[in-house]
């Protein structure tokens, strides 16, 4: 992605605007403000550093961290907050897919907050939430949309200790997924119990697929609830693999009274529209 095609992408939000507070010119070399036109609080700075195109980032602490592990050329931030802000050089380890996510992420973070807007549920609507593991980003984003379509709410499930790049390596025999996922009393520790699950009748759960089932952090959070009679919406993310034996390997971790759906692989780019139409087919509300 070059120069133009960043700061073009980044006007594809509604309300971004271009802006130039640092330079007299546009030139080149001049760093770009990317911000929203009705608080004019900047989501995206992009400019050129050691012979690189960089662009400063605004993300969650958390997610902030997250991405400098999974990531080489995502640092903490030149210049700002290094808390709440990362920078991610171009062309490197980072795909474009990613990049535009965060990106996104970025101008969530700073777009002005709707004002006294409550959702308001009905009475008869079976209460939902989206619980989801992400290693990489990609169910992260399902997860996102899913949330919206099923008017749910959003919880990630996150691991105490975060996985690295070198952990997720699958060809490597002894990185921590691949120890992982050969030992199936594992567990891996979740980093808090927020989820509230006993204020939910349906839980959608998502994950990437590895080794052909569910991560086993997975397990450990669906064994830190009660479940009972619950409805549980298994989805998952893979490059190739199908869900396998994901459901009923996940069965053997709840209450038996609880409700396991046929799991759904949700691949590729999905849309509104058709997530809504799956929630819709699953017959819940």
């Amino acid at each position: 992605m070059t120069r133009q095609e960043l700061i073009g992408f980044c006007l594809t939000f509604p309300a971004a605007y271009e802006d130039y507070p640092f330079d007299d010119i546009m030139d080149a070399g001049a760093w770009a403000v990317m911000r929203h036109r009705t608080n004019r609080k900047s989501f995206a700075l992009i400019y050129e550093r050691n012979g690189k195109l960089c662009v400063n980032l605004k993300c969650d602490p958390f997610e902030a961290g997250f991405l400098r592990q999974a990531f080489v050329d995502v640092t903490p931030a030149y210049h700002m907050n290094k808390e709440h802000w990362n920078t991610v050089a171009l062309g490197g380890d980072v795909p474009e897919e990613e990049l535009q996510w965060m990106i996104g992420k970025s101008y969530d973070l700073v777009k002005p907050k709707a004002k006294g807007r409550k959702i308001r549920r009905d009475s008869a609507m079976r209460k939902k939430i989206v619980a989801f593991f992400s290693a990489s980003g990609v169910t992260r984003k399902v997860a996102d949309s899913l949330s919206e379509a099923a008017n749910a709410d959003l919880y990630e499930i996150r691991p105490e200790v975060p996985y690295t790049k070198a952990d997720l390596d699958w060809r490597d025999k002894k990185s921590r997924s691949s120890v992982e996922m050969n030992d199936k009393s594992s567990r891996p520790v979740i980093a808090d119990k927020d989820a509230h699950i006993g204020e939910y009748d349906v839980v959608f759960v998502g994950f990437p697929i590895w080794w052909h089932i569910a991560p086993t952090i997975i397990n450990t959070f669906l064994e830190s609830y009660d479940f009972a009679g619950k409805t549980i919406v298994p989805f998952a993310t893979s490059g190739s693999s199908g869900i396998g034996e994901t459901v009923a390997n996940l069965k053997k971790s709840v209450d038996a009274s609880a409700t396991i759906t046929d799991g759904k692989m949700l691949n590729g780019k999905q849309t509104k529209e058709s997530l809504t139409a799956w929630v819709n087919s699953l017959g819940l509300t």
